[in-house]
């Protein structure tokens, strides 16, 4: 079986509206801190919340996920490991298939009994359904191919 990698990071169409809002976000930015005789401590925090969200807004009509520059979320399982990171702020999940001794799959979670009889619980309730699909079959296909028990 092929292993399974899934990038969980959301990418999105090209929306040109949306670069053309950026765009007039980031001009009015700009036209507000240069284009002025006199700067209220205001207007120097108004224009540099334009630019960021205006800057947000471009790259991500574009089709760029501004959060890939913070980090990955990702799922990923093979014959050896299951590695398992839902969001970008949240540390990955690593679990190696050898020391996995049974699996419950639960509505909102796959809990998976160690050999040393700790748990370790892999929570999936934000996925997207068809990832959530996708994850279950893995893990069930993986785990028969490892002989382990299903609870």
């Amino acid at each position: 079986m092929t292993a399974l990698n899934i990038n969980l990071l959301y990418q999105a169409k090209k929306k040109y509206w949306v670069v053309a809002l950026g765009v007039i976000l980031i001009s009015t930015a700009l036209a507000s801190l240069f284009f002025r005789s006199s700067l209220q401590p205001w207007m120097v925090l108004q224009g540099i919340f334009f630019f960021i969200y205006g800057s947000y807004l471009t790259s991500l009509g574009l089709g760029y996920n501004p959060e890939g520059l913070l980090g990955k979320a990702y799922i990923d399982i093979n014959s050896e490991y299951i590695n398992y990171k839902p969001e970008v702020i949240k540390k990955a999940l690593f679990i190696k298939w050898a020391d996995v001794a049974a699996i419950e799959v639960k509505q909102i979670s796959i809990l998976f009994t160690l050999k040393d009889n700790s748990t370790t619980e892999l929570k999936y309730y934000n996925l997207e359904y068809e990832h959530i699909q996708h994850l279950k079959s893995a893990i069930k296909k993986y785990g028969a191919d490892k002989n382990l028990s299903f609870l």
